[in-house]
Formats: structure tokens, sequence, C-alpha cells
């Protein structure tokens, strides 16, 4: 149906809620199933999670059942590669991120609540959990996508049943619509707003005046992509190298797994004069006091193995795999030439 005139477009709008786009006619873009968008970070960490918790539990948890949460919690040693750790537990998760109730909820909380929670209670969240587990897998199935659907409803049954339907929230409905958002746009980790979240915060840490904003920031991107793409003077080469302790006359084209070194910087590197000494000046670097010791991951392990191969070839033969439970000190902040990262 078309409209030839402005208010008979007005008039048939208002009537069917919706206008004419030409997106409508793309054979892989549904308008009406893919307008919406269902995040897990806030459907199912930051909301059912969330709510459940502060809302439910706690209201049956003592102070001292916070505090042995968190002990159980302290007690355990996981990988570098887990990432954040749950903290603050005694003050009600006032401070969790979405990084840490999702460790929370996939590796801690079933565990942790054993004892704490009776029996259908804790059967009653382990349908979350489990089903929160299949969801935040890099792949999935379509059958695990079941198992998870599966569960997440009846996660929502019995939560009505044990607790009431004024607990049940709207967000607890789009649960049911998860799948249908993981079928079109694939595994979570596609679509979800982790990574979306994390830039808000680097945004929010560059300073600023509080006017103009949008401007300053344009600004400092401009100023950090000059600062990528100078080219440094062949005169002060020399001066730059020391602080590239990765600089040599490689053998192969190897470059070291997640190196932050782009590929122009390994052309001015690998173009200037070689040297045999690998050994890094720690004159440039300055650590803070406090660190914190944690377990190194297996493919962390594997990355410097094939680092420190490299730097020293001629001890390649007698330099041994790492083993489990490698254990480092991680530092929140390093200075480097006075900049601090």
């Amino acid at each position: 149906m078309a409209a030839t005139t402005l208010s008979g477009r007005e008039e048939l709008e208002k009537k069917y809620g919706c206008r004419y786009s030409c997106l409508l006619k793309l054979p892989y873009y549904d308008a009406i199933r893919m307008s919406t968008i269902v995040d897990p970070l806030h459907n199912m960490f930051l909301g059912t999670a969330k709510h459940i918790f502060k809302s439910v539990w706690l209201r049956d948890l003592s102070e001292s059942d916070l505090q042995l949460l968190q002990s159980r919690v302290d007690q355990i040693v996981v990988s570098g590669d887990i990432g954040r750790i749950p903290r603050k537990i005694a003050s009600n998760f006032s401070t969790f991120t979405g990084q840490q109730w999702k460790n929370w909820i996939n590796l801690y909380s079933l565990v942790m609540l054993d004892g704490l929670l009776s029996g259908d209670h804790l059967e009653c969240w382990r349908h979350f959990v489990l089903a929160s587990r299949l969801v935040c897998s890099p792949t999935i199935t379509k059958t695990q996508l079941t198992i998870a659907d599966t569960l997440l409803l009846r996660f929502c049954e019995r939560v009505v049943r044990l607790y009431g339907q004024q607990i049940a929230t709207p967000n607890m409905h789009l649960h049911c619509h998860l799948r249908k958002c993981i079928e079109d746009y694939g595994p979570v980790h596609s679509f979800w707003l982790f990574s979306f979240e994390r830039y808000n915060g680097m945004l929010g840490r560059i300073p600023t005046n509080n006017k103009n904003v949008e401007v300053q920031l344009m600004h400092r991107f401009m100023n950090d992509s000059t600062l990528i793409d100078l080219d440094l003077p062949a005169d002060f080469q020399d001066s730059f190298m020391s602080l590239y302790p990765l600089v040599g006359n490689p053998k192969d084209d190897f470059i070291p797994p997640h190196s932050k070194i782009t590929q122009h910087h390994w052309d001015l590197m690998t173009s200037a004069p070689t040297s045999k000494n690998w050994e890094v000046d720690l004159s440039y670097f300055l650590l803070p006091k406090v660190s914190k010791r944690i377990v190194l991951g297996h493919d962390d392990q594997l990355h410097l193995t094939a680092t420190y191969k490299y730097l020293y070839p001629q001890l390649r033969a007698t330099i041994p795999p790492f083993t489990a439970n490698v254990t480092l000190r991680r530092y929140d902040r390093v200075s480097v030439c006075s900049q601090t990262y």
C-alpha cells in the first residue's frame, strides 16, 4: 500500500506504527525479529543474577555467611586469564562489575553457596549456572543452545514457584528470547557488550574539562594516531633501540605472539644495527611496590617460552617448557621513561 500525499503517509504510519524503509527489502534482514538484541551482559549477569542475589538471597544470608563466602573465594587460586576475581562480597556485592558477576556465576557460586542455600534453592540456581556456562562458550552447537534455553526456562519456573510471582521480572522473560539472538548473530562473544562497556571505561578515564567532550576525545584520537604513524629520525635510532629489547637479526620471520609492536616499528628496529646484548635495561621501568601473585595461564606460558627461545637462540635447546602452577607478580601499572601505563 503506497500513500500519494504527506497526510496519507502520516495516517498510514499512525495506523501501522511504522514507515517504509528500503532496509525492509533486504532478504537477510528481518526488521521485526532483528530490531532488538538481548545483551547477555545486562540480561543475565547485571540483570537476573544481581536481582536474585540482592533481592532474594541477601535477605536470608547473614553477615557471617557473606564473610564466609569471601574467605572461600580468597582461598581459590585461578589462572591469570580468568579475569577479575570477585571481591567485596561481604559488602553485599556492592562494587561487582559485569566481569566479576560472570566469573562469580560460572566459576565460584555453585561451590561457594553449597551449605549456605537449601537443596531446592541451590538446585534452582544450578539451572541458571549451567545455562550461563553454555551461553558464554566461544562456540556453541544447536544442541547446546537448546539445552541452555531449556535450563533458563526451568530456572524461571522454579524462581516463581520458590519465591512467588512478584520476584519475576521482565528481564527474566527476555531469557526466552536469548536463543533467537544467538541463532541470528552467533555466539554471544560476537554481540555482547563487554567490549563496549570496557571502552566506555577507557573513554571515561581520559581527562577533560567537561566542556565539548567529544571535541577533546577526537583530538586525543588524532594525536594518538599521529604518534603511531610517526617516522622516527634515523639519527636517533640508537637512542630509541634500547626501548625495544626484541630487536635483533632474526633467523626467521618470527614475531612474538600478542606483540604490541606495529609493522612500522618492527621494520624500523630490524633495519637498525643489530646487537648481541639481549639484556633489558631495567632503569627504564619503574614498578609500584604493591603487586598481586597470580597463576600463569597455559597459553601465556607457551607464548613466554616462545619469546625466551627467540631472545636466547643459543640457549633454545636448554630452555625447558613451563609446567603447571607457574606463578608471577602482576602489577596494575608500570612507568616507562616517566610515562605511566
